[in-house]
């Protein structure tokens, strides 16, 4: 059966153009072109094949969309293609089934909340920094449960908020901003996040594990939140195992509802590597993605919308008490 959704995914490959010295990004989309997860085939010979499409090419922050023949260095991955087996497209079985959006007028928040921000190099510095922003912003959508003027009549502790921010890479350990801060205090936190060192390893389970960490640190309230910005991509199948059996652990211990901000993803030093597995990393990445989040629930940081969609659907599923 084929099938003509796609999986819209963002894919730099940056290489080097040895005349003009100038540094270039392939641009790609992940497209779904052949499935067989619902025909009568034995669960064995089930599964999806997966194609990366060069779209266009940005060279010194220049876009330009083109479906032209690409160098050398990009047909190692344009056009490149996978098949993976269903089962690791399948949703987890507690998946709820998600309202529709309706924009609720002064409504108040009330969640338990964590960001995590993926910081390794394979995230442009641009998309951390959007990322960073849009928190701020959320900032700004909630009242903490520290502010002063909340700590006066505790009744009114069930009406506020808990925010907690885990950037991570190989580690989760380097500048998390764990609940119970202040609203400066998380401001002063994100801003010191891009200071760091950038890795270019990705060990998502070490995030999720963090995670289930800082909720133990509050009292379970049924509004605990993991808002994920990040491409999905673990460094190697070993990694990309954990981090599954890690989120799998995070929502069932803490019924945490995920959401997901999708954003675009860099392959550098392609050479260095081996084509298959770079592709095979990408697209088990996306798979990630679409195995432990709703669909509606995927969101894109390039989204101009990210914002509204993403607290308008807080604030139709978790407004206070």
């Amino acid at each position: 059966m084929i099938a003509s959704s796609r999986i819209i995914l963002m894919l730099v490959v940056t290489y080097l153009n040895a005349k003009a010295h100038a540094e270039s990004n392939f641009i790609a989309e992940v497209t779904k072109i052949r499935s067989q997860c619902e025909t009568g085939l034995p669960p064995e010979d089930q599964k999806v094949t997966l194609k990366i499409n060069c779209i266009g090419k940005e060279t010194n922050g220049v876009l330009r969309l083109s479906r032209k023949r690409f160098s050398k260095t990009g047909q190692k991955i344009c056009g490149a293609m996978t098949t993976i087996a269903c089962t690791e497209l399948e949703p987890p079985l507690s998946l709820p089934k998600l309202p529709e959006i309706e924009k609720i007028q002064d409504s108040t928040l009330c969640v338990d909340i964590i960001f995590l921000i993926d910081v390794s190099c394979s995230i442009a510095k641009k998309y951390k920094k959007n990322a960073i922003e849009e928190i701020n912003r959320f900032l700004y959508e909630i009242k903490l449960k520290n502010e002063k003027r909340s700590q006066n009549k505790s009744s009114m502790s069930n009406r506020l908020s808990n925010v907690a921010v885990v950037p991570f890479s190989d580690t989760a350990e380097d500048s998390v901003i764990p609940f119970k801060r202040s609203r400066s205090a998380i401001q002063k936190g994100l801003k010191h996040i891009l200071k760091n060192n950038t890795e270019c390893k990705t060990y998502g389970e070490k995030a999720y594990k963090k995670a289930v960490e800082l909720f133990d640190t509050i009292r379970k309230r049924g509004r605990s939140i993991v808002v994920i910005f990040g491409d999905g991509r673990n460094t190697g199948e070993k990694h990309q195992q954990l981090s599954d059996q890690a989120m799998d652990k995070l929502k069932r211990k803490h019924s945490a509802e995920i959401i997901w901000v999708k954003v675009p993803t860099k392959i550098l030093n392609l050479s260095k590597r081996s084509t298959e597995l770079e592709i095979l990393e990408l697209m088990q990445g996306e798979l990630h993605i679409e195995r432990h989040t709703n669909k509606k629930r995927i969101l894109d940081i390039l989204d101009n919308n990210l914002h509204s969609q993403l607290t308008d659907y807080l604030q139709t599923k978790y407004q206070c008490s």
